[in-house]
């Protein structure tokens, strides 16, 4: 059965008065990422004193990290199906999440229940009241991931893969020590926090590495394989790269190889999710299961048991065709990188011109964004999802009259029903600019009958 099956709803669905209760204490905290290194540094310190509180869950297990900025989750759901393939029993804690905040934490086969996530902020509320006064208030982030960590303890995984907020370097995931980790894209995005340079920005995402240790890097462009290499020199850590150590190729019936440093072939797969990136993301992901089993002491994963695990993999809301007729994707591409991924992709597909149906998250840059998806597009809906994070529709139907004159624009009020008037024209639709506009037009997509 699917993960993001009916039986999953939003979090205002939740039939539990426990857990939405348990759902407000964790979002009553501060949400957003401090911008200043002494403020990052000390919320590191803040969470490592939250877990010694909670007994440290974070060293019953092994841990791997996923940092960079376009295909984290993606990567990090094909890591967890690799290292399943394994044989070991494996938790994943992801963020932000498309309808339902337990979608954060998976364990092993399962999202953590309702019961579990009250039981656990029972656990969590006491021991942030003891933190001491001097280390400030944990903010939202830092509660969901001690949440996660106390629940893979609990859970007896033997192994966990943790996505990185934002950064990696002052991310709290980071305060783990991690077996192997791996360095998806690296583009321009959370400029106010991390630097406004790919230099400035990989040097944070290579705060993941380890000495000794294996880090796998998806492609990257010049400046941040420059600068991570540096980092690699420094810290003594080991790198292999896609695209040199872990190659992929694709047949003419769809099926993906990828190969390791030696030539061997490690599995073939009808890898579920599209794009050429991810099969980038795979490649990733499969070098850093490879790492990571050998960091254990264990063999690389059968390429039979890897295959069926890759073919299983979730990750909903990525190029997902949720309607057939007319054609209607969603993507959360929320930056220029995976907006320009997401454009080479739907022509990959064969995808005839669109009506764009595109919401932010405030700070993005909707000239960055829009450029690569304006010119399929036959008109264009500018939504605002139903969070406090989403960006007004000023701002993005000016920059859609600057860079596409000729192209019809106009609000379209919420995702739903900007969706539904997009339908009703009866072009191809493509919804995206954030992951908060990809759930809503998930869950938009449930609640229609099947085409």
């Amino acid at each position: 059965m699917s993960l993001w099956s009916s039986n999953l709803v939003r979090d205002d669905q939740e039939p539990s008065p426990e857990y939405r209760a348990a759902l407000r204490w964790i979002w009553s905290f501060s949400a957003g990422a401090p911008a200043d290194t002494t403020r990052r540094a000390s919320r590191m310190e803040r969470f490592r004193a939250l877990l010694a509180l909670l007994g440290s869950p974070q060293l019953q297990f092994a841990s791997v990290l996923v940092a960079g900025t376009k295909g984290k989750g993606s990567t990090a759901a094909f890591a967890h199906a690799c290292l399943q393939a394994g044989g070991l029993r494996v938790g994943r804690y992801t963020s932000p999440h498309l309808l339902n905040w337990r979608e954060r934490t998976l364990l092993v086969d399962r999202f953590i229940l309702p019961g579990e996530v009250t039981q656990l902020v029972g656990v969590l509320r006491p021991a942030v009241e003891r933190l001491p006064p001097s280390l400030g208030v944990p903010m939202t982030f830092e509660i969901g991931t001690a949440l996660s960590l106390l629940a893979f303890a609990r859970g007896g995984v033997e192994a966990a893969v943790l996505e990185v907020g934002v950064g990696g370097r002052f991310d709290v995931t980071n305060v783990v020590e991690p077996i192997a980790s791996a360095i998806t894209p690296v583009s321009l995005d959370h400029e106010g926090v991390l630097g406004t340079g790919l230099g400035e920005i990989a040097w944070h995402k290579a705060g993941v590495l380890r000495g000794g240790r294996t880090t796998v890097l998806g492609p990257q462009p010049d400046e941040a394989s420059a600068t991570i290499a540096l980092e690699a020199v420094r810290t003594g850590a080991l790198i292999e790269r896609v695209g040199r150590d872990w190659c992929w190729s694709m047949n003419a019936d769809g099926i993906t190889t990828v190969r390791g440093p030696d030539g061997k072939r490690r599995v073939s797969a009808r890898l579920p999710l599209l794009g050429r990136h991810q099969r980038d993301n795979a490649a990733t992901a499969v070098g850093l299961g490879a790492a990571a089993l050998a960091a254990l002491g264990k063999a690389h994963a059968d390429p039979a048991a890897l295959a069926v695990a890759l073919d299983r993999v979730e990750w909903p809301g990525r190029l997902q065709r949720v309607i057939q007729t007319p054609p209607v994707w969603i993507d959360g591409a929320h930056n220029g990188a995976s907006a320009l991924a997401l454009a080479q992709a739907l022509d990959d597909e064969e995808t005839d011109d669109y009506t764009l149906v595109i919401g932010l998250t405030e700070g993005k840059d909707p000239v960055a964004i829009l450029r690569p998806l304006l010119p399929r597009a036959t008109r264009v809906l500018v939504v605002r999802a139903q969070h406090d994070r989403a960006a007004a529709a000023d701002e993005i139907l000016r920059a859609c009259q600057a860079l596409a004159p000729g192209v019809p624009v106009e609000q379209g009020g919420r995702v739903g029903d900007a969706l539904d008037q997009a339908v009703a024209i009866g072009d191809a639709v493509v919804a995206t600019g954030s992951l908060f506009v990809a759930g809503e037009a998930l869950d938009w997509a449930r609640g229609r009958a099947p085409d």
